[in-house]
């Protein structure tokens, strides 16, 4: 018990933390589909496409990129980042076929903070190898493999000791910014993982 109330306190005081960080590049009140031509005109707008278009950033980013695709080269390992949607991150898919179904791990590294995400997905393939085209089911940690607990324990461990990023909490999606308008989110919608990823979690 004592445990959970440490973790859930630490847990607090890490969203207050990015909380205030969200506030440098998304503008507080002002409709992003209302109001567009006024946002794009904030400084935490331009805030925000300097630092996803940053060079340095980008540099880093290529040597994560090109030293996992090294060490981890037994799954398909390919860039699946939208870099004119204005993605806040880069995101990667390392793929792996077991039993006929396509086992997808997603990763993904922040432009705008030192953290990471990295979960599994399930892709139905038919007899073809052809993925189908519906939503990737997300597979809990309960449900992985040894060899996908594996993977994940490895590769999680030599992103935050070799790159210093930190694993984000999924269950932040659940964290709604109130007063944030992002591209096609009114208010109300937009999470903290919208803040420092991607629109949709599942892609």
């Amino acid at each position: 018990m004592k445990q959970s109330i440490v973790k859930k306190s630490l847990d607090t005081y890490e969203i207050l933390i990015l909380k205030q960080i969200v506030y440098l590049y998304y503008p507080s009140n002002l409709s992003a589909t209302k109001k567009t031509d006024d946002y794009i005109k904030t400084q935490e707008f331009i805030n925000l496409k300097a630092s996803i278009n940053s060079s340095s950033r980008k540099e880093n980013l290529e040597k994560l990129e090109n030293e996992i695709s090294v060490k981890f080269n037994e799954y398909k390992f390919q860039k699946v980042s939208l870099d004119n949607w204005l993605d806040r991150a880069e995101c990667y898919w390392l793929d792996i076929i077991v039993e006929n179904n396509l086992l997808r791990y997603k990763l993904q590294l922040s432009k705008l903070i030192p953290y990471f995400t990295l979960f599994l997905t399930e892709v139905n393939l038919d007899s073809d190898n052809r993925i189908f085209e519906s939503p990737p089911k997300i597979i809990t940690e309960n449900q992985y493999s040894q060899k996908s607990k594996d993977l994940v324990t490895n590769l999680s461990e030599y992103i935050k000791v070799n790159f210093g990023l930190k694993p984000f909490n999924l269950s932040w999606d659940n964290y709604i910014l109130e007063d944030i308008s992002f591209q096609d989110f009114d208010f109300g919608n937009f999470t903290l993982y919208n803040a420092f990823f991607s629109n949709n979690l599942k892609y």
